[in-house]
C-alpha cells in the first residue's frame, strides 16, 4: 500500500495540465462563421481528443460528422446533431451560440489550431511519462519500459508536423511534376528503394524493396535462406546501404566464413576448422595471398554491415538496437535470422507469441522507415507424402496466420523438383542436399507492390552463392 501511495506522489502534478481554453472556443467560432475554413482545419486537428473540454470534443466531433454527411455547420445543425445522438446533456443551445461571439479578432484559425494541437502534444508527453514513471517504479521488464518510451515518443514526434493528407488531384498533378517528373528529365531522380542486386527478383517485387516494408523469406531446413539472405545483404552494402543482421542462430564466425567462400569461391568453412586441404587444391601456396585479397575485397562494404549474434534477445531489445543502429549508423535495411527463434515480450501461446512478434516486426519497420527482411521456417506440411505440389504456399508460413496477413511480400525458396521425398517402396531420388549445385525457385508469394511469380536460380552451395538463371524449370 506504501508503494502505491509514493508512486501517485511521484506523479502528482503541480499546476494545471496544459490547455487553452480561449483557442478552442475561437476555433470553433471560427467553423461556424466560416464553414470553408474546416477542410484545412480538419488536416491538422484530426479528432476531438485535440481538444481539452469535454464540450468542446462534443462539438468538435459533430462538426465532423456534419461535413461528412455534407451538411452546413451552423449552431442549429450542430444542436441536431447533438440531440440525435442524444449529447443534449453536455452542453446547451445558449453556449454553442456563444461560441459564435467568441471569435478573438486580430489571429487566424492556424494560430488557434497551432495552440491546440501544442498544448494536446503537451498532455500526450506528460501522460506518457506518467505511464513511464509508474512502470519503472514497479520495476517492469526494462526494455518493454524501454521500448514504451521510444514507440510513444516516436509516435509524438512524429505528430509534431503531421497533417491529415486530403488532395485535389489536379493540385497534386503539379507537385508531382514539379517533384518527381522534372527531376527524371533532368536525370537527378533517384528513387528512395532498396535493390536486391538480381535484375529478375528486382523486377518482379516491383523494382525493390520499399523503405517501411515488412518482408519474409520461408523455406524449409537446409534449403539455404541464410544464404541467400547474404547473398541479399552483400549486393545491398556493395551499393551503398546500411545494414544490421540478426543473426540468432550462428555466431559471426561462421558468418564471416561463408561471406569468404562468396567472394573466393571456394568453401571456407573446412578452413576454419583447420583443414585447408580444399583451398590448397585450389590455389596451391598461395592460400595466404588469396585469402587477404578475399579479406579487402569484403572490406571495401564490410563496414555497412553490423552483426549481432546474440540468440537470447526477445523482441523488445530488437527493436530498442534497431531504433539506436539507425539513429547512429543510419540503417535502412534489417535482416533477422530468423523469425523462431525471436523471443516474444508476452508468454502465451506459441500462436499469440508469432502473432505479437510480427506486428511488432511490422511497426518497428514503418516506424523506423528500414526494409525489413525476416527468414521464416515452414511448416512440416509441405513435406507430406500425399501432398502432390510440395512448393510453399503462404498457409506454410509456421504458427500464425498474422505472418501472411501483416507482410508486405512473402518470398519463398524451394527446390525446383522434388528431390527429398520418396514414396514408400521406390527407388529413394537423387538426394538435394548432396548436389553440390541446386535448381532453386524464388517464389514471391504475396506482393503489395508488384507481380508474384517464380524466380529461378542456381545455388552453388560449396561457395553459398546464388545466381539467376534464363532456364525456367
Amino acid at each position: 500500500m506504501a508503494k502505491k501511495k509514493e508512486i501517485k506522489s511521484h506523479v502528482k502534478l503541480s499546476r494545471e495540465v496544459p490547455s487553452s481554453i480561449e483557442a478552442e472556443q475561437a476555433l470553433l467560432s471560427s467553423i461556424l462563421i466560416n464553414n470553408e475554413l474546416f477542410k484545412d482545419i480538419i488536416n491538422h486537428i484530426h479528432s476531438p481528443d485535440f481538444f481539452y473540454l469535454e464540450k468542446h470534443k462534443v462539438v468538435y466531433q459533430c462538426m465532423i460528422d456534419l461535413h461528412n454527411e455534407g451538411k452546413q455547420l451552423n449552431p442549429i445543425n450542430v444542436l441536431e446533431e447533438l440531440k440525435k445522438n442524444d449529447l443534449e446533456s453536455k452542453l446547451n443551445e445558449e453556449e454553442i451560440y456563444e461560441f459564435m461571439e467568441s471569435q478573438f479578432l486580430g489571429s487566424t484559425w492556424d494560430t488557434y489550431a497551432k495552440i491546440i494541437k501544442e498544448k494536446f502534444l503537451f498532455r500526450k508527453v506528460i501522460q506518457e511519462c506518467s505511464e513511464i514513471i509508474e512502470e519503472s517504479l514497479h520495476e517492469k521488464k526494462l526494455t518493454a519500459v524501454i521500448d514504451h518510451l521510444f514507440r510513444n515518443f516516436n509516435l509524438i514526434s512524429q505528430a509534431i508536423s503531421s497533417t491529415k493528407e486530403e488532395y485535389n488531384l489536379q493540385n497534386k498533378l503539379i507537385d508531382f511534376k514539379n517533384d518527381i517528373v522534372s527531376k527524371i528529365e533532368s536525370g537527378s531522380f533517384k528513387p528512395n528503394i532498396v535493390h536486391t542486386g538480381f535484375q529478375k527478383l528486382d523486377k518482379k517485387v516491383g523494382g525493390g524493396l520499399y523503405p517501411g516494408s515488412y518482408n519474409i523469406l520461408g523455406a524449409r531446413a537446409s534449403v539455404g535462406k541464410t544464404s541467400f539472405a547474404l547473398n541479399l545483404m552483400r549486393n545491398m552494402a556493395m551499393e551503398g546501404k546500411n545494414i544490421l543482421f540478426f543473426s540468432l542462430e550462428q555466431p559471426v564466425e561462421q558468418i564471416i566464413a561463408r561471406f569468404l567462400s562468396m567472394t573466393m569461391e571456394v568453401s571456407f568453412t573446412s578452413a576454419m576448422s583447420g583443414d585447408l586441404a580444399p583451398l590448397e587444391d585450389m590455389y596451391g601456396d598461395q592460400v595466404g595471398e588469396v585469402i587477404n585479397h578475399a579479406i579487402e575485397t569484403i572490406g571495401n562494404y564490410a563496414d555497412r554491415i553490423n552483426i549481432i549474434d546474440n540468440s537470447k534477445l526477445d523482441i523488445n531489445d530488437m527493436k530498442n538496437i534497431t531504433r539506436r543502429y539507425v539513429k547512429e549508423k543510419g540503417v535502412e535495411v534489417v535482416f533477422i535470422d530468423y523469425l523462431q527463434f525471436i523471443k516474444s515480450a508476452v508468454r502465451d501461446t506459441k500462436l499469440r507469441e508469432t502473432t505479437d512478434i510480427s506486428r511488432s516486426l511490422k511497426e518497428l519497420a514503418s516506424e523506423e522507415k528500414v526494409s525489413l527482411f525476416v527468414l521464416s521456417q515452414l511448416s512440416r506440411s509441405i513435406e507430406q507424402y500425399d501432398r502432390k505440389d510440395k512448393s510453399p504456399k503462404l498457409s506454410d508460413l509456421r504458427d500464425s496466420g498474422a505472418l501472411e496477413q501483416d507482410a508486405d511480400v512473402v518470398m519463398f525458396l524451394y527446390p525446383a523438383e522434388d528431390q527429398t521425398a520418396g514414396k514408400p517402396g521406390e527407388p529413394a531420388p537423387t538426394d538435394y542436399l548432396s548436389n553440390p549445385e541446386a535448381r532453386i525457385n524464388v517464389s514471391i508469394a504475396k506482393n503489395r507492390n508488384g507481380a508474384t511469380g517464380v524466380v529461378p536460380f542456381i545455388f552453388f552451395k560449396s561457395r553459398f552463392t546464388f545466381e539467376e538463371t534464363e532456364s525456367n524449370w
